[in-house]
């Protein structure tokens, strides 16, 4: 928190090729997570929904701590 940049943390087990993978179908909305949340903060980031035909909707992202939650405890 106190060096200001956003974490987002991958949540689930993946192989590394997918994983990549993920982060690559991801890339849209990380950025407008990122637009739209003033850093610092971290935020969990859900591997694609298994049922999705070759995984092709990204999973979800979550904000776990802001700077001002963090701040406050």
């Amino acid at each position: 928190m106190r060096s200001g940049v956003p974490l987002f943390i991958h949540v689930g087990k993946l192989r590394h090729q997918d994983l990549a993978a993920s982060f690559v179908l991801l890339a849209p909305r990380l950025i407008r997570f990122r637009e739209k949340h003033r850093p610092p903060f971290i935020a969990k980031v859900y591997r694609p929904e298994r049922k999705s035909p070759f995984r092709t909707v990204p999973g979800a992202i979550k904000m776990v701590l802001t700077l001002d939650t963090w701040s406050a405890e």
